[in-house]
């Protein structure tokens, strides 16, 4: 499993999550942005997404709700969370969590060149 590495701003408004894949740009973007990859692998273990809306293209929307499946997981089984995408551009995505106010993430794919 790869790292990820988690940074915290000063002002405490932003968090940064850094994870290095052994795949292609391309690739990484394909898992996104086709609906068949992303609900393969999106939700964590124990949860399952289903996507509601599906259309990546920079003014379209990706509505999806993950759900816990895993009575192990206790207080999190049955709960669930949703997201929205608000932009796609080629290497970046940005998207809300309607459930949680004043969420934006954004993604962004880029090439570490010279690493192993």
């Amino acid at each position: 499993m790869n790292k990820t590495n988690f940074t915290i701003s000063e002002d405490k408004k932003s968090l940064i999550m850094e994870r290095v894949f052994q795949a292609s740009q391309h690739n990484l973007w394909r898992a996104y942005t086709e609906k068949e990859l992303f609900e393969q692998w999106f939700a964590p273990q124990g949860w399952t997404v289903t996507t509601k809306k599906f259309d990546f293209t920079e003014s379209g929307e990706n509505i999806y709700v993950m759900k816990c499946e895993d009575k192990a997981q206790g207080e999190w089984y049955g709960q669930v969370s949703a997201g929205k995408n608000m932009s796609a551009k080629r290497n970046c995505v940005s998207y809300s969590k309607p459930l949680s106010k004043n969420t934006i993430i954004r993604l962004r794919y880029q090439r570490n060149y010279g690493q192993k």
